[in-house]
């Protein structure tokens, strides 16, 4: 194993890790991933997030973070961004949002360059929000010591692949906390895929109209519906 990815499991087995995951785009996990680091740092854990999407970054635009103002000394890494008690490391502390185009190898590189890089202080909660799908990244950090947290809807296509992934990880033997249903309607269909794969259903986060109109303001985002339930989810997520 190379020196990054020692590194990079050593950071991940020292702290409580989640990587929020989705099967398919569009259903919240980036926001998801936000605000749970916000809702932790509340707590008073230290908290680091890092966005893991390499070619299309978000979570600093939700968090309301202008990109590009990190201290980055040579020789010494770099600093994250910090709001609202959490440390961010995002691609466009280099990037300033210029799209990558990273495949494979090279995306899992990236990332644990990102890892490897950061001065994060003393940390209790790592966040890492990953690109959406089954990609290498997700795999990887996994594989390293992060635990899986799934952030899904009842829609068809997502429950479909919701439990090719949870399928996935049952197979790996890769670790995963549970499933959270996000814009949820109420029904059982996610509830009882994730059990009959052995995986819990944390809960469910209904769907908030104000919530686009708080993205961009961290403190406002705390307020939201969508912070109130992802709230009492916490300590499910924190026991396991």
């Amino acid at each position: 194993m190379d020196f990054k990815a020692l590194y990079a499991r050593k950071l991940l087995g020292s702290v409580r890790s989640y990587a929020v995951l989705s099967s398919k785009g569009g259903v919240g996990k980036t926001t998801a991933a936000a605000v749970l680091s916000l809702l932790l740092a509340r707590r008073g854990l230290r908290v680091g997030l890092v966005d893991a999407d390499l070619t299309n970054s978000t979570a600093h635009v939700v968090l309301g973070v202008e990109a590009g103002r990190a201290s980055i000394e040579e020789g010494k890494g770099f600093r994250p961004l910090e709001v609202s008690g959490v440390k961010l490391v995002t691609p466009v502390i280099f990037t300033r949002d210029n799209p990558l185009a990273l495949r494979g190898s090279s995306a899992t590189e990236a990332l644990k360059e990102l890892l490897v890089a950061a001065e994060w202080g003393e940390l209790d909660v790592l966040i890492l929000d990953m690109p959406p799908g089954l990609k290498d990244e997700a795999l990887e950090v996994m594989g390293l010591g992060a635990r899986g947290l799934v952030i899904s809807t009842q829609e068809p296509l997502s429950l479909y692949s919701v439990s090719k992934a949870l399928s996935l990880f049952k197979k790996e033997g890769l670790r995963a906390v549970g499933v959270v249903e996000n814009m949820g309607r109420g029904g059982p269909l996610l509830r009882e895929e994730a059990e009959r794969l052995g995986f819990r259903h944390l809960g469910v986060i209904g769907f908030d109209e104000g919530l686009s109109s708080a993205l961009g303001r961290a403190e406002r985002l705390l307020e939201t519906r969508f912070a109130r339930e992802a709230e009492r989810m916490l300590d499910d997520i924190l026991s396991l």
